[in-house]
């Protein structure tokens, strides 16, 4: 289990900076179809080119989902250095980006389905607007789940959606964190 340490600013911060050896602790994993930890992945079954796009706060949900499809995916992962690479089993073209080496999803994600590959900055979400929304209804070839930093998951939904002209509904996206807030 890791944990990144910001202060005490957070519930989960401050129990991890005075844990100690022996204190009891519930760990919850990211499980598929799961009523608590539900990784919100419900593409159609006539999707055929699946996309997934995570930074390592969502790594265990991607990881989790990967390794349940009966099917391959292109993954876009994102993690602090190449050592927190996870062997992720199944028949994948997973990208591991490095954020200690420059890497970053947004313009891989780009480059990968054909748009402009230079760093966009993440769109900031727009206020009391949606950072969660996963379509109960989709449909269509294409599904994306995108999870990470909310401002980036907003921008590449934007970009599928907006400048791509994908279906709202073809399009996850959960925003797990935000770059300006220590919730």
């Amino acid at each position: 289990m890791d944990f990144v340490l910001h202060g005490d600013t957070s519930p989960a911060s401050r129990w991890a900076g005075s844990a100690a050896p022996g204190d009891p602790v519930v760990m919850i994993g990211a499980a598929h179809g799961h009523p608590v930890t539900d990784v919100a992945w419900k593409p159609p079954a006539t999707a055929d080119l699946l996309l997934l796009a995570a930074d390592a706060t969502a790594l265990p949900a991607a990881a989790s989902i990967l390794e349940s499809l009966d099917r391959p995916a292109r993954a876009i992962l994102e993690v602090p250095h190449h050592a927190d690479r996870l062997p992720i089993g199944g028949p994948h073209d997973i990208t591991w980006l490095v954020r200690a080496a420059g890497d970053r999803i947004e313009p891989a994600v780009r480059a990968v389905l054909g748009g402009p590959a230079a760093t966009v900055a993440a769109a900031p979400p727009a206020p009391g607007g949606p950072i969660w929304d996963v379509p109960e209804e989709a449909a269509g070839t294409f599904y994306a789940w995108l999870a990470g930093e909310s401002g980036t998951v907003v921008s590449l939904r934007r970009h599928l959606v907006g400048e791509r002209g994908l279906d709202r509904r073809a399009v996850a996206f959960m925003g797990y964190w935000k770059r300006t807030s220590a919730e």
